[in-house]
């Protein structure tokens, strides 16, 4: 399966290059390495959940978690906040790194907080039209491979910095685009806008929950 087309923010780029970690158990001084993103933060581990589809809302900063690296590579440092209604000591979160949260090692991941974190907000009909706007994240055509003409039918992903009602902001959603809009995105669009940090406009209709572009427009940067 090919990757999908993507115009990652930092923050993703950031944690891309950060999936592997490295510590050193307890019993003994062997460096422990997987394919897994953990943290120390305080003399605490905690280890990445992802396909958060809620950023979080963040609360006091917390210092330093340190990404230790694994046989010599990779290793950072981030700045750790506290998650708004989540004790510090459960779990933390970054605005580097928005699509994922950090639990402390050990603690259950079946929580509800967690779980209203990873669901993606259904589209509501009272809302509509909904307007959404905000970086893209790539699009994914038929059968989720990459969508290479740009030719619907095709998904969107976009992070919503700002919409027509509030419950939409601050999230990654999916978006459908059928083949009655033509070609709203060319690759002149992808070329000269998106990949330079411009963001996408959309207004949607709801159709069983789900987000239907009904006009999508490129804005430039700045």
């Amino acid at each position: 399966m090919r990757a999908p087309i993507l115009v990652w923010q930092t923050v993703v780029l950031v944690a891309a290059g950060l999936l592997t970690a490295c510590d050193t158990s307890e019993a003994g001084n062997e460096p422990f390495c997987a394919v897994v993103m953990r943290a120390r933060l305080a003399g605490t581990w905690y280890v990445a959940v992802g396909n958060i589809r809620v950023i979080p809302r963040y609360g006091e900063s917390l210092g330093t978690a340190i990404v230790p690296p694994c046989e010599g590579e990779g290793g950072s440092r981030f700045e750790a906040f506290s998650i708004r209604g989540v004790r510090p000591g459960v779990a933390f979160a970054s605005p580097n790194l928005e699509d994922m949260v950090f639990i402390a090692q050990g603690t259950r991941a079946d929580v509800a907080w967690l779980r209203a974190l990873q669901q993606e907000p259904a589209c509501r009909e009272r809302d509509e039209p909904v307007a959404l706007s905000g970086p893209w994240l790539g699009i994914l055509g038929p059968h989720q491979r990459t969508e290479d003409d740009l030719v619907p039918p095709y998904t969107l992903s976009m992070r919503v910095d700002e919409a027509s009602a509030r419950r939409y902001e601050r999230t990654f959603l999916t978006i459908h685009v059928g083949p009655e809009l033509g070609m709203p995105l060319d690759r002149e669009d992808v070329r000269d806008v998106l990949q330079h940090g411009g963001k996408v406009s959309v207004t949607a209709a709801c159709r069983d929950h789900a987000f239907w572009a009904e006009k999508i427009d490129a804005i430039p940067p700045g």
